[in-house]
């Protein structure tokens, strides 16, 4: 018996992974960031050791095919991809308190919120960054990523994925960080 891999899905699934971590780390600046702004100063809020928060690069992904609603205009975006990041906000928080015990955020302190689970500031807010990610970000970011050569794109994916599995793993062994509520 023999294995086929189609090189196409391959290097689809390469630009898939650099993508997810790619944004993986963009939330893990953002909340850095939002530490920053709310005065508490560098704080890894991430549930993994390493610079990148997982939730932020599978929710990046399950944005994407909202890529072609793009012709229906950028408020109809903003409005169905508020409502999503919204939805997965709060499965995400039932999973992490059933998982856990506890979630990584708690939106108690702000107006219109629900158990502490999803607010609209922060809605609206991902819902900024979805338009600046759909809009602007990615399109930069597949440029890149077409650009790059195979070979260096197969070290990249190599090297991260290796890292990315050693940090999983770690957490798994050294147990989580959401035990203490001053990260949150």
């Amino acid at each position: 018996m023999t294995f086929v891999f189609d090189d196409n899905k391959i290097r689809l699934a390469a630009d898939l992974f650099l993508c997810f971590l790619f944004y993986c780390v963009c939330g893990w600046l953002y909340e850095v960031g939002l530490g920053f702004v709310q005065g508490r100063g560098f704080i890894n809020r991430g549930y993994l050791f390493g610079p990148w928060l997982p939730i932020y690069g599978f929710g990046a992904l399950l944005m994407l095919p909202f890529l072609k609603m793009k012709s229906k205009g950028i408020l109809a975006v903003f409005a169905a991809t508020t409502v999503y990041a919204t939805f997965i906000e709060l499965i995400t928080s039932y999973v992490m308190e059933w998982y856990n015990g506890a979630w990584l955020w708690d939106y108690t302190d702000l107006p219109f919120n629900f158990q502490g689970r999803i607010a609209v500031w922060p809605s609206i807010r991902f819902g900024l960054l979805i338009i600046a990610m759909l809009y602007i970000v990615h399109p930069l970011l597949m440029k890149a990523l077409n650009k790059m050569k195979w070979e260096q794109k197969r070290l990249k994916v190599s090297i991260l994925g290796i890292l990315f599995f050693i940090d999983c793993a770690a957490r798994l062994f050294y147990g989580s960080n959401l035990k203490d509520a001053a990260l949150f």
